[in-house]
Parts: C-alpha cells; sequence; structure tokens
C-alpha cells in the first residue's frame, strides 16, 4: 500500500481511500513542530520565520487558486 497525504492506494484492489486522519495529523505535527521553534528563536530569527510563514500561506493559496482556475476550465471545455 502506498500513503499519500491525502489518500491511500491498495495496489492490488485499485481501491483509493481517503484519509482525512493522515492529512491531519501531519498539519498537527507540523504546528506543534513550529510553535517548538519559534519558542527558541531570538526576535530577530522570529521575524524572519514569521515571514516566511506569510509568504509560504500565500504561495499555497495562489496554487490552490491557479489549480481551481485549471480544474473548471477543463470542465467548461468537456461540457461545451
Amino acid at each position: 500500500m502506498i500513503t499519500s497525504r491525502y489518500c491511500s492506494t491498495t495496489w492490488k484492489t485499485g481501491h483509493r481511500t481517503f484519509s482525512p486522519g493522515t492529512t491531519h495529523g501531519a498539519i498537527r505535527r507540523e504546528a506543534a513542530a513550529a510553535e517548538a521553534l519559534t519558542a527558541s528563536l531570538t526576535g530577530e530569527q522570529r521575524a524572519l520565520f514569521l515571514a516566511f510563514e506569510e509568504s509560504r500561506n500565500a504561495s499555497a493559496a495562489a496554487y490552490q487558486e491557479a489549480l481551481a482556475r485549471q480544474a473548471f476550465l477543463l470542465a467548461r471545455e468537456i461540457f461545451r
């Protein structure tokens, strides 16, 4: 079985199942690690880390918007 961030696939049957626990667990671990890290940073390092997180969040949002736009355009072409 291969496990990705969003689903797990069993290759013998080709059956795919959504596994929200895997994703949520990873998010919780990442948040805990970030919290532990920021507690040990100096003020300047903390400011840089927060700037990094803001940039990463903005980048992820832009990626999701672009992906949604591509899906919409593909669906529009399919249903013409």
